[in-house]
Parts: structure tokens; C-alpha cells; sequence
């Protein structure tokens, strides 16, 4: 066989990417800027994952297979003679802006700088999506590995959750840690009077692999063959005993909207969307757990102090924000934050997370991007292009958590799906 008929080496670089995505395995830093009040805050630790280790070579291999080092001097031809495309001239406003907002606005330099590494990670493997697409869905590698990918995390929580206990050993390396249901600030669930812990695979959060495996079971949508159908097996039980209530209600919301488009009853579409996440945010933000008609568990009003004080943070920079990265840093300034170690962490919520850090100008940046992603929404044959509504439920859950945008395997999940969606978004 020729070799240009071969399958290219950044390709199974991509393969093995998808299939040690769940995993968490990395070295932490711990500069001063990691600690608050002398307490390590996972968050604001630089962390080199085996999954960074996988990426880097991965887009070292393309680069060099592709020769896509190439085109750097025709795109700067472009910008000198004007000619560069308008959503090309956003994105790079967009990166001086962060750039700024990283060094000129953020107290906190250290943790602004890392985020803004992660984002160009994000973005640039979102780019490695957008240019090769085509050949990635047409492969029988994407699906199978997608389909252990899902697999073997929801077989560890299963296992977990029977156990009532992480298993260790080799799992140890792929990122499972170490705690038991009596550690404070572990993720509990109650049934008939007994708590019990809420499984966390490889994850940090049980919520986080819950929404981590609704977005590949619905990437891997029909569920044909029997890998598949083995994947959606484990990854519905593991959902259903993570407790994630998020992911629940966007599991149902999505099918209910696939419903009423089978039937052509009701088309979403991006001013809905967008929308629907300016009501909730906003929701968020200006309806106190004392106006509410019904008491609420600890867990829901500590999430609406921290979208209160997210409020609280966007009034005291409206335009630019805190800065990337700097929420937590923050947090300790506002006397509405619970004064528990362990609620040191982001609201919960991706946009308001965006609207407290970047300030309106971020905001505007993150919905043209998202405007552009769904402008073809309603024509969008979504049984044939399940990645449109894996873009929705990453939206849906963004509005009641912020794992997509702070925790490494779930960054890495939505830029694949970001690059796909922003791919075939001008193709309906």
C-alpha cells in the first residue's frame, strides 16, 4: 500500500488521546500562588497530566506530518494586506485581550498565566478537531475508542459505589484518589437514612464524570454496535449513581427537545439558546435562597452565594473583570462566601465564571462564539450529527457547574466537541 494511503501517525496519537481522557494522572506545583490563607487550593496548582504529555505530541506529530508550520506566513500576509477573515481578526483580539487580562488585570499573575496556557491548549486542540474532522468521524477508531473511553471509568464507579470505597492499585494511575465517605467535603448521597459516597471514578468530582459520560454517550448516539451498546450500558448506571442532578435534567431536557424535533413540533435555535442561558444565569444571580416559595439543601444555597458573589464581583469591575483565574482568590474578600475550606472553588457556573473573570468584554467574545456555533442549529439533523446536541448538554450543565472549564478531562471533552460543532457549522 502507498504510503500516503496509510493512516497518518497524529492520528492514533488522537486515538490514544480519546482513550486516556478520563484519566487524571499528573504532577502538581505548588507555588505560593496556589495557596489561600495557607491552604492548597487544587485549582490554582500548575499540573502537567499525562494528557498534556499525549497532546503535545500529538501536535508536534501534525505539525510535522502536515508541514502546517507552512501557512503561518500566509496568514500573516493576510493580516498586513487586511484580508483576513473576520472571525480569524475576533480571535486574535480575543488572545491580546486575555493576554492583557492575564498580566494588566488579574492580582493574581501566577494562576492568570496558567489559565490562559490551559486555554490555548483547549484552543488549539479545538483547531487539531476543526482541520482534521472529516478523516476523524469517517474512522472506525473514533467510535471504539470513544466507547472505552466511556467504559472503563463508569466501570470503576460502579465498582466504587458497590465497594463504597476507591480501589487503588493500578487504578492509582490512571487517577483515582485516595479518600473515604468520612473525609470532609466528599460527595455523599443519602438512601433510606444510610449515606453513602457518591462514586468518583478518575475524576475530582462525581459530577464531572457524569457529565463527562453523557457527552460520549451522546457522541457515540445510535448505539450500534456492541461495544457501544456496552458503553451506554455502564456509562447510564454510572450517571444514575453519580447523583448528578445537572446531568439528569439535561439528559431529559435534550430528549425532549429531540422529541419535539422528530416531530417537527419545535426547532431551537441560537437566539433560544442564548437566551435560555441569560434567564438562568441571571436567575442565578438575583434570586436569594430567602425568596425561594421552598427550603433548599445546603449543596443548592452555598451555589447561590457563590453566584451572588460572583455578582458581587462583576459590579466592582464590570468591563475587564478580576481577572483569569482569580474567582478563588477572591472569594475570601466577600463576606457571602461559606466559611469552609472546601467551598474554595469556582461558581457554578460557566458564564457567570466568563462574566466575573473577563468582564462584559469576555462575555461578548464567548456568545459570538457560541452564536456562531448554533447559527445552523435548527437544520441540523441531529441523529446524523450527535456532536450538536453534545454542544447543547455541555451549555445545559455549564449552567449549574463549572468542571468544563476548570477540570482537565472535561476542557480536553469540550474542545473536541467545540472543533466539531465549529467544523460543520457552516455545513447544516
Amino acid at each position: 500500500m502507498p504510503l500516503r494511503n496509510k493512516t497518518p501517525l497524529h492520528h492514533w496519537i488522537f486515538w490514544t488521546l480519546i482513550l486516556f481522557l478520563p484519566t487524571q494522572l499528573g504532577k502538581h506545583f505548588w507555588p505560593d500562588f496556589a495557596f489561600i490563607f495557607g491552604i492548597r487550593v487544587d485549582y490554582l496548582s500548575p499540573t502537567f497530566y499525562f494528557t498534556d504529555i499525549i497532546f503535545l505530541v500529538l501536535i508536534f506529530s501534525w505539525i510535522v506530518e502536515t508541514k502546517a508550520l507552512r501557512e503561518i506566513p500566509k496568514r500573516v500576509e493576510e493580516v498586513k494586506n487586511n484580508k483576513t477573515p473576520l472571525s480569524n481578526c475576533l480571535i486574535i483580539y480575543l488572545s491580546i485581550y486575555l493576554l492583557a487580562n492575564a498580566i494588566l488585570v488579574a492580582q493574581n499573575q501566577g494562576v492568570a498565566v496558567y489559565k490562559l496556557a490551559k486555554l490555548l491548549e483547549m484552543f488549539v486542540l479545538g483547531l487539531y478537531i476543526y482541520k482534521n474532522h472529516t478523516n476523524i468521524l469517517s474512522s472506525l477508531f473514533w467510535r471504539i475508542s470513544l466507547s472505552l473511553a466511556a467504559i472503563y471509568p463508569a466501570a470503576l464507579a460502579l465498582l466504587q459505589f458497590v465497594l463504597q470505597r476507591p480501589l487503588g492499585d493500578l487504578f492509582w494511575w490512571l487517577g483515582e484518589r485516595t479518600f473515604s465517605s468520612g473525609d470532609p467535603g466528599i460527595a455523599l448521597l443519602t438512601i433510606n437514612g444510610q449515606e453513602l459516597m457518591r462514586p468518583y471514578a478518575t475524576f475530582s468530582h462525581p459530577n464531572s464524570l457524569a457529565g463527562f459520560l453523557l457527552i460520549i454517550l451522546i457522541l457515540l448516539f445510535p448505539w450500534k454496535k456492541m461495544i457501544e451498546k456496552t458503553a451506554l450500558i455502564f456509562g447510564v448506571g454510572a450517571i444514575i449513581l453519580s447523583w448528578s442532578q445537572a446531568v439528569w435534567i439535561t439528559a431529559i431536557v435534550l430528549f425532549s427537545l429531540w422529541v419535539l424535533r422528530q416531530r417537527r413540533i419545535f426547532l431551537i435555535g441560537a437566539g433560544s439558546i442564548l437566551l435560555f442561558i441569560t434567564a438562568i444565569s441571571a436567575a442565578m444571580v438575583f434570586v436569594g435562597t430567602a425568596q425561594l416559595p421552598f427550603n433548599t439543601s445546603e449543596d443548592v444555597s452555598l451555589r447561590l452565594s457563590l453566584a451572588q458573589t460572583a455578582k458581587e464581583m462583576v459590579g466592582g469591575n464590570p468591563l475587564f473583570g478580576i481577572g483569569l483565574n482569580n474567582f478563588i482568590g477572591h472569594l475570601p474578600q466577600v463576606s457571602l462566601l461559606p466559611q469552609v475550606s472546601w467551598w474554595l472553588q469556582p461558581v457554578h457556573n460557566i458564564f457567570l465564571l466568563v462574566l466575573a473573570e473577563t468582564g462584559f468584554i469576555g462575555i461578548v467574545f464567548l456568545f459570538w462564539f457560541l452564536w456562531k456555533s448554533l447559527e445552523n442549529l435548527k437544520l441540523v439533523e441531529w441523529n446524523l450529527r450527535p456532536y450538536y446536541p453534545a454542544f447543547l448538554a455541555i451549555l445545559f450543565t455549564g449552567l449549574l457547574d463549572h468542571y468544563w472549564l476548570t477540570l482537565q478531562q472535561n476542557q480536553l471533552l469540550a474542545s473536541i466537541v467545540f472543533g466539531l460543532v465549529l467544523a460543520r457549522s457552516s455545513r447544516p
